[in-house]
């Protein structure tokens, strides 16, 4: 999965150093690809969604803990 130059962690990263399920929203991401990551991660399967700055500011998420 490409991860965006202004991404500091990339989905990967957080799999194998914390074992723990990611997702990325970035502009290199088509619009299918950026919808199935906040798909997934809004049903619970993907609990970490990284996003870069510029896709992040128009997102707004309910019970999201942690920004």
């Amino acid at each position: 999965m490409p991860v965006s130059k202004a991404a500091p962690v990339s989905p990967s990263q957080i799999r194998n150093r914390c074992h723990l399920a990611a997702a990325s929203l970035h502009a290199d991401l088509s619009q299918e690809d950026r919808i199935a990551a906040l798909t997934s991660f809004l049903s619970g399967q993907v609990p970490i969604l990284v996003a870069t700055g510029v896709l992040a500011r128009g997102l707004d998420l309910a019970n999201v803990a942690t920004v």
